[in-house]
């Protein structure tokens, strides 16, 4: 009988962490329904206000309005800042405090690699924010 190769054993894995990719998928998509059901489920009654680019190209979404709460108090609602708060959440409970399933995951070469890129275009945003916010004479 042939030797596996290394792509077999990568597939093997695969398909058995395929069941709790799925199940985290829908843990995700769960959550962050349920953070935008109060707000998706009334969103005729809040205006669009999408960020673009200077080509006009959408770089996020965001809407204000008001909520049943009051309608005295406007709101704004970012899209985006509030899935990078899930990705923190995520990234804390798998990367930084791996259960001891998940250990192996997070120390391979590839997640490795993968995570130091995702710290390090954060990084590069946040110096550059900082720097253009120095740099602007009307801040």
């Amino acid at each position: 009988m042939p030797e596996r190769t290394v792509e077999d054993r990568l597939r093997e894995q695969y398909f058995a962490l395929l069941p709790d990719i799925r199940r985290v998928t829908e843990e995700l998509e769960t959550k962050i329904r349920h953070c935008l059901l109060g707000i998706s489920s009334r969103l005729d009654s809040w205006e669009p206000d999408p960020v673009r680019d200077k080509n006009g190209e959408l770089l996020a979404f965001k809407y204000y309005g008001y909520c049943e709460a009051s309608d005295k108090v406007r709101a704004e609602f970012q899209v985006v800042p509030m899935l990078t708060a899930l990705f923190w959440e995520v990234e804390h409970a798998a990367i930084y405090k791996p259960s001891p399933r998940l250990k192996g995951v997070t120390q391979s070469l590839e997640m490795q690699e993968r995570t130091t890129k995702v710290f390090k275009a954060l990084q590069a945003f946040e110096e550059e924010f900082e720097r253009q916010v120095r740099r602007d004479p009307l801040v």
